[in-house]
């Protein structure tokens, strides 16, 4: 405060933020255009986001602000400062008292609705329903032998019902409790807010300043205080008129909220009602089409950046070691496609790949489906390499298959001493799925040696690429070609199907005569899309979806 020009009267009632920012103004914020910009999408989320708190926020602040300016219109300059202070916190405890008497009544209701639905052996919405640790046959076959706790339990009933019935039964009394707990604050609550309660307190809280004042028994002259000439009946008179004001603020409030209230309803049941009209199938597409639209979105933005597209490094490498082809005409078929980008070469693509991915054994392909953010599959990638690792695998293969088949000792013979650096063909046969997986643990352990090792190459232009962007790229076309992937649950792989023919098989199950028409209360179809609200948030959740 030492260098403040202003007196000590006018300093008084000045925050000290407020002097202090008129000696050192804020900077301008234009060196920080940049940054501003960059953050304004993040801003907006974060406002979304708090939106309903600081509405909440603002209407409280709202109320406060209005009953302390009705106080002050009636008691302004009539009544001594230290009574219009308690005057202010009894219309305020008043107005508090009577939010909290809305929100008992109607945890009162909440209560007697959840008593007669448990009434029918039903667990309300937002309870915890009935756990079971572990599921077991023993549930249903197994009766119960003894009643307890009061409870009465038909004979013949199985576990799993028993424990229904005593959950519900607990519920019920400890709902009864809850609900006795409520009523002996609303009658508390509507006492305390008695129209004559409030006058008395304020009438209270007067006199008993008043009482001081009159006790010095002073000759004030011409400046007499306005507290010695208003009457105990004024005062009265002036705090009935802030009970009233207080009441008509929180009626108003009240309405505001049942209106919201109405609102949120009218748009829940609008949003059921659509999802009625929509078929399975429609509901099924629609999800789908999301996904497909958002993660072509995202590879567009991946592959808008300069140079060479992302895919055709980690592409090449992993066809030419899985499928034992060539790096050359596997990378001139990519950058073929990359720049004749017509319907003819899509097919195409989609062709090759099929081909490649039906020729795979069940290993290779869940190892491609599994790829992605917790599966990275680093793969170092140079051609000498990978043509001497090639040779080897083919070498291997061959020894396998000779090695296990039963032909001429003679043939055999001569297949073990493949021993000659030329080249060998790719072995056509399949070995079992211990040796694919071997044979691929084998060739990653290579890899990733030669991955660790990168800085020692002398290799002008090494190729590292990452099997995760192959992964996208196949299952992008499995979404959107007219052949998926579907988990099998046999071998724990995938298996290739028609869309068009898995789709025409399900409605065909869909469409037979095993569903009926059932008659679906208000609540059931709340319950229908709270069930299906959750399976979506538990997908999400496992797929790390943030959308969903």
């Amino acid at each position: 405060m030492v260098g403040s020009e202003a007196s000590d009267s006018q300093r008084r009632g000045r925050p000290l933020l407020a002097t202090a920012a008129q000696q050192f103004p804020a900077p301008t914020a234009e060196p920080r255009r940049s940054r501003t910009r960059s953050r304004e999408p993040e801003e907006a989320n974060t406002r979304t986001e708090q939106e309903p708190e600081l509405n909440m926020r603002k209407e409280e602040e709202d109320k406060i602000r209005n009953i302390k300016m009705a106080v002050e219109d009636e008691f302004a300059k009539v009544i001594p400062a230290d009574s219009l202070k308690l005057i202010k916190k009894v219309s305020l405890e008043l107005a508090t008292k009577i939010e909290q008497l809305q929100k008992t009544n109607s945890r009162i209701m909440q209560h007697e609705k959840d008593i007669e639905c448990l009434k029918m052996m039903r667990v309300p919405n937002g309870m915890k329903p009935v756990s079971f640790p572990y599921e077991t046959p023993f549930l249903d076959s197994l009766t119960f032998g003894e009643s307890s706790w009061h409870v009465e339990i038909p004979e013949q009933t199985t576990l799993r019902d028993a424990k229904k019935i005593i959950h519900c039964s607990y519920l019920h009394s400890m709902r009864k409790i809850d609900l006795m707990i409520a009523n002996a604050q609303r009658v508390d609550l509507r006492k305390a807010t008695k129209k004559s309660e409030f006058v008395n307190k304020c009438s209270e809280s007067f006199k008993s300043k008043v009482q001081t004042w009159r006790d010095l028994d002073l000759d004030f002259e011409e400046e007499e205080p306005e507290a010695n000439k208003i009457t105990t009946s004024m005062v009265e008179s002036k705090a009935s008129n802030v009970y009233n004001k207080t009441v008509d603020q929180a009626a108003a409030l009240v309405k505001k909220r049942k209106d919201h209230l109405k609102f949120q309803e009218k748009k829940k049941q609008d949003m059921v009602n659509k999802m009625l009209l929509k078929t399975p199938e429609e509901l099924l597409k629609q999800t789908i089409d999301a996904r497909i639209k958002e993660n072509v979105k995202q590879r567009s933005a991946n592959s808008s950046r300069d140079g060479v597209n992302p895919h055709l490094n980690s592409a090449s490498a992993f066809v030419a070691t899985t499928s034992g082809m060539q790096s050359d005409p596997v990378e001139t078929f990519w950058i073929e496609t990359a720049k004749q980008n017509n319907k003819t070469q899509q097919e195409e693509m989609v062709r090759r790949f099929l081909d490649l991915t039906r020729s795979m054994t069940a290993p290779e392909l869940k190892i491609l489906m599994d790829c992605g953010k917790g599966h990275p599959g680093a793969y170092f990638y140079v051609p000498e390499y990978n043509r001497a690792i090639s040779q080897w695998e083919n070498k291997l293969r061959w020894r396998l298959f000779h090695s296990e088949s039963e032909g001429d000792s003679q043939e055999r013979s001569v297949w073990w001493k493949l021993r000659s650096r030329r080249s060998t063909p790719p072995c056509p046969h399949k070995l079992a799925d211990e040796w694919e997986v071997f044979i691929y643990e084998l060739k990653r352990g290579v890899f990733t040696t030669a991955y660790g090792k990168r800085s020692s190459l002398k290799f002008s232009q090494s190729c590292i690429s990452n099997l995760s962007r192959v992964a996208k790229w196949g299952i992008q076309m499995l979404r959107e070609g007219p052949v998926g992937a579907v988990r099998t649950d046999k071998d724990g792989g995938y298996a290739l199907v028609w869309k068009q023919s898995l789709a025409k098989a399900v409605l065909d199950s869909l469409s037979l005569p095993v569903y009926g028409e059932r008659f679906a209360h208000e609540a059931m179809v709340e319950d229908i899309a709270q069930d299906y609200t959750y399976i979506v948030k538990y997908i999400g959740h496992q797929t790390e979806d943030a959308d969903l």
